[in-house]
């Protein structure tokens, strides 16, 4: 006879815990990476994207490089946004179109995934592993909307408040730079 002993409970394999706990609540785990996950990478998703982007150095400089360089980026697009009104309407439109369709497709496989449950509830057999995957999907569908939607929002409002943005984005740049070369100066 092989394995443990009858009535000692062993304990899963966190890989196959988080699994279980995925697959089992795909409608919380939506929430979690949507909400957890996707509003502070939306809000900071051009640090990020200029952080992966530098060669490796020590962690303080490399992150004040990449906020001047993200800074540097955001006023750049503020400028074109504010100067061409076709370019303007383009992002508004992305910001609004693009989010609520991935939203839209994120409900529709929560809506395919729980309809598959309840059939399955029905006929007493398991839920069957390509209707569970529609839960994460439909996870990682949402948070790309709220990506998109949360960093064009950010950029409109930046383009919409005028000459007081772009002030206070080349005052953030200076104080940015500043601190680099003071932080470089230490080492």
């Amino acid at each position: 006879m092989s394995g443990p002993p009858a009535g000692i409970l062993l304990p899963m394999h966190p890989i196959e815990t988080v699994h279980t706990w995925i697959t089992g609540h795909p409608v919380s785990f939506s929430l979690l990476l949507t909400f957890g996950v996707g509003l502070p990478s939306s809000v900071y998703s051009a640090e990020i994207k200029e952080f992966l982007k530098l060669p490796p150095q020590r962690l303080k400089i490399r992150v004040l490089k990449a906020r001047v360089s993200a800074a540097e980026f955001r006023l750049y697009r503020v400028e074109l946004l504010r100067v061409d009104i076709r370019l303007f309407i383009y992002e508004a439109l992305r910001t609004v179109v693009v989010p609520v369709l991935l939203i839209g497709v994120s409900i529709l496989l929560n809506t395919t995934t729980l309809m598959s449950l309840h059939h399955s509830i029905q006929t007493e057999r398991g839920l069957n592993v390509p209707w569970q995957a529609m839960g994460s999907l439909s996870a990682i569908v949402s948070y790309f909307g709220v990506y998109v939607g949360l960093s064009g929002m950010l950029l409109l409002r930046d383009a919409a408040h005028g000459e007081t943005s772009v002030a206070r984005l080349e005052a953030k740049k200076e104080i940015l730079k500043r601190k680099l070369e003071l932080h470089s100066k230490v080492t």
